[in-house]
């Protein structure tokens, strides 16, 4: 099973990214027609270069890994994070709780190229992963539980998806690449896989997948479709994109399939 898994991880990637790809369409659309105060948008580009991220690794299974993509994926990964964590500061600041200023990034950045000179990429994805991408998944998580606080509480939404960011925010800590230093030289990519025997991608894929299908449907109750359309419309608005999918993934399969040659 290990060995068919690592296999698949272009796919698997494939498929991660796709997730966050359609999180990302779903909350630009939505910012279309609903203003949000806790500044959505920031988690829109998140997911969208979080997303283009997973994909630029199958490109990089697929046809090319060279220095120049492995720092565009670097690059992007940060930048990234950088809206999640913007996202988790200027959310929590807007719940009065005390959060630094944006002078708080000149830490992360610095921290972020000291481990770029201490272990290359590895290094430097790494210290994103630690210094951005857990505090600011950490940090989204409380806003949702603030959001949760404030709306109705028979609309379990924003707490379901509080849990979601300090799902991510774990399943993050393992998914960096090993390096030298401390924790990630223990706690990483492989040896998630040497213990559990599955890539530590396929658990982030699930866990996107399903944040996705259930931000569809918030999504669906928040503008109302039942209500405001008729069922055909809803079903439009509402099964057309789980549908949509579905269909990707399974083009996904067989173009991941065709240019591994494999099948």
């Amino acid at each position: 099973m290990k060995e068919l898994l690592i296999a698949q991880l272009d796919y698997i990637y494939f498929f991660y990214g796709l997730a966050f790809l359609i999180s990302a369409s779903i909350i630009f659309s939505l910012l279309k027609q609903e203003k949000s105060a806790i500044g959505l948008h920031l988690l829109g580009m998140f997911a969208l270069l979080f997303g283009l991220v997973q994909w630029l690794n199958v490109v990089s299974i697929l046809i090319y890994d060279g220095k120049a993509l492995s720092i565009i994926r670097g690059a992007v990964t940060i930048l990234s994070f950088l809206f999640l964590f913007e996202f988790g500061r200027g959310g929590l600041h807007l719940y009065k709780v005390r959060v630094p200023e944006k002078w708080i990034y000149f830490f992360p950045i610095a921290i972020i190229l000291c481990g770029q000179f201490a272990g290359g990429i590895d290094g430097l994805l790494s210290a994103s992963y630690y210094i951005l991408g857990i505090p600011g998944a950490l940090a989204a998580a409380a806003v949702f539980r603030f959001r949760y606080k404030e709306a109705s509480r028979n609309k379990p939404y924003y707490l379901i998806f509080s849990v979601f960011f300090v799902l991510f925010g774990i399943v993050f800590s393992a998914s960096v690449p090993k390096a030298a230093v401390f924790p990630c030289s223990i706690i990483n990519e492989q040896s998630f896989l040497n213990y559990f025997h599955i890539p530590i991608q396929l658990l982030c894929g699930v866990l996107a997948f399903a944040f996705t299908v259930t931000f569809i449907f918030w999504v669906n109750e928040l503008l109302e479709y039942g209500k405001k359309f008729k069922l055909s419309l809803q079903t439009a608005t509402l099964y057309l994109p789980l549908t949509a999918v579905t269909v990707l993934v399974g083009c996904g399969w067989i173009v991941t399939k065709k240019y591994a040659g494999i099948g």
